[in-house]
C-alpha cells in the first residue's frame, strides 16, 4: 500500500514538473513556498525530457531515499533546454545561508522559492 501512494506520488511530481516547469517537494508531499532551495552535489541527474516519467522520479527517490529523509531535504526537478534536472535540494531561510551552501556544493545558482527566480553566483 505505501509504496502505492509513493509512486502515485511520484506521477503528481513528475506532471507538475512537465507541466509546471518545475517543483520542489519532499517525498511526503509537503511543498516549500519560501526560502532558498540549493542542490547537494553529486545528486544532481538530467534526462531527456522525452524519456521522463513517474518512473524515472520513482527510481531516483528510492535511489536518494536516505538523502531525502533528511529535515529541510527535497526533491527539486525543473525543466531546461529540452532535459529534466532532478536533484537532492536544501531549503535555507537565509539568504547568505543558501549563498555559501551553493558555493560549498559547486552549483552556479540557487533558486528563491518565494520570488520564484534563480539567483545565479
Amino acid at each position: 500500500m505505501e509504496e502505492m501512494i509513493m509512486f502515485r506520488m511520484c506521477e503528481l511530481i513528475a506532471q507538475e514538473i512537465i507541466e509546471k516547469g518545475g517543483t520542489t517537494v519532499s517525498t511526503s508531499g509537503i511543498r516549500p513556498i519560501n526560502g532558498y532551495a540549493v542542490a547537494l552535489e553529486g545528486y544532481e541527474q538530467k534526462i531527456p525530457i522525452e524519456e521522463f516519467d513517474s518512473t524515472v522520479v520513482d527510481a531516483y527517490c528510492k535511489q536518494n531515499k536516505i538523502q531525502l529523509d533528511i529535515l529541510n531535504t527535497f526533491l527539486g526537478g525543473w525543466v531546461n533546454k529540452g532535459v529534466v534536472y532532478l536533484d537532492v535540494v536544501r531549503v535555507e531561510n537565509g539568504y547568505f545561508t543558501a549563498k555559501s551552501l551553493a558555493v560549498q556544493n559547486h552549483q552556479q545558482a540557487f533558486y528563491d522559492l518565494l520570488e520564484e527566480t534563480e539567483i545565479f553566483i
